[in-house]
């Protein structure tokens, strides 16, 4: 499933067993069929979950014939900008971050796909985060960590998922001539087996 700059909604792609693309399956219109309002993705078994422009998050299920059914929409306040899946001890969340309202939301996902919220980090709480655009999620050893990075503070920030869907802040790096990360626009994680790194 895509988000593409400049068309309406997502587009779901099917490939065969090559791996080759073998077209575009079906096009599902978020709300008004608004253009370019998609902007974040994120997948948890046969569940999709989409962030938009317009302050919605979406949760559609995949269903046997390929097909995508809307299951929930939630409206948040600003834009969200990234999604990121992580697991604490069993349980499934979602991380939300917007840059226009400042905030990290963490949701908790039930067998259903169905998402319910947990307490917000804005701009006010937490280690100083202004205009999060870009989060990962890595596991290591028994924790799990969500690392936000934010254009505005130019900053990246490492928390810790409670079992409970909180936040526990680890690390917070602000740019500097040694880093060369400001306004961070790409954020993953990457593991040889015996170390973590973070590339933004």
């Amino acid at each position: 499933v895509t988000a593409l700059h400049g068309e309406r909604g997502l587009d779901r792609h099917t490939f065969n067993t090559s791996g080759n693309f073998t077209g575009v399956g079906q096009n599902v219109t978020l709300r008004d069929g608004g253009v370019d309002t998609a902007v974040s993705l994120a997948t948890h078994g046969n569940f999709i979950y989409s962030g938009d422009r317009d302050g919605h998050l979406t949760v559609w299920e995949g269903l046997g014939d390929g097909s995508l059914r809307q299951r929930q929409d939630i409206r948040v306040d600003g834009q969200v900008n990234a999604l990121a899946m992580a697991e604490v001890g069993g349980q499934a969340f979602l991380i939300s971050v917007s840059a226009t309202s400042h905030e990290i939301r963490t949701w908790t996902v039930a067998g259903n796909g169905r998402l319910s919220a947990e307490p917000t980090i804005g701009l006010t709480q937490g280690p100083g985060i202004a205009g999060p655009h870009q989060i990962a999620s890595v596991t290591i050893g028994p924790a799990t960590y969500v690392i936000v990075g934010a254009a505005d503070s130019n900053s990246l920030t490492v928390f810790e998922l409670q079992p409970d869907g909180l936040l526990r802040p680890t690390d917070h790096v602000l740019d500097g001539l040694d880093t060369r990360f400001q306004g961070v626009s790409a954020l993953t994680t990457v593991s040889d087996g015996d170390n973590t790194f973070v590339i933004a």
